[in-house]
């Protein structure tokens, strides 16, 4: 999964920090000169899509933007909003293979 955030105009990017977690992670722009940015949180196993991750922004020492959220929130929200039948697939395939994922391991154990 990857995170993305857009640059205020006159704003300087190294005023800022960014976590994942509690963990500093490192920002790039999406494109050189651009004013969007992006981190990618490491990989997780499907099972575990619904465990939220928490994003912090902080510019010196205050907190600027703060938020948890997960790939199955984004379905969930996303589902709301779809409008297209392809996209609204994928967010049902997404979804049940979370569930599958969820099983298998369950019976595993």
């Amino acid at each position: 999964m990857s995170y993305y955030f857009e640059l205020e105009q006159g704003s300087d990017i190294k005023d800022y920090k960014f976590f994942l977690d509690n963990e500093k992670v490192d920002v790039s722009p999406i494109s050189e000169g651009s004013k969007y940015y992006y981190f990618n949180a490491p990989p997780k196993h499907a099972y575990l899509n619904d465990i939220a991750e928490n994003v912090i922004v902080k510019k010196g020492d205050t907190v600027v933007f703060n938020f948890n959220y997960s790939v199955i929130k984004w379905a969930e929200i996303a589902s709301g909003k779809a409008t297209d039948t392809d996209e609204i697939n994928m967010i049902k395939s997404l979804y049940n293979y979370y569930e599958a994922a969820k099983e298998f391991v369950a019976s595993n154990q």
